[in-house]
């Protein structure tokens, strides 16, 4: 039963962090004082067909492909912007 009350009333981070009652700031990190700082390198551009290095953009929606032939399968099955 527990099971799936946890399955049925699912709660994101943000009901999570508001029902803990985490409202007052303290020496210690928590939810709302964690973070992380901008990434000091660009993001890997992997290919959205197959996984290996994105060197080409798909002029419709920016993702990466890799070759003409992953292009024309995403252009065909995956591109949102048609």
């Amino acid at each position: 039963m527990a099971v799936r009350q946890l399955l049925l009333y699912r709660k994101n981070l943000g009901t999570l962090v508001e029902e803990s009652g985490i409202t007052s700031p303290s020496p210690l990190p928590n939810y709302l004082t964690a973070a992380s700082p901008p990434p000091s390198e660009p993001r890997l551009r992997f290919c959205v067909s197959c996984g290996y290095w994105g060197h080409y953009r798909c002029q419709k929606c920016g993702d990466e492909y890799c070759s003409i032939k992953c292009g024309e399968w995403h252009r065909e099955f995956r591109c949102g912007k048609v």
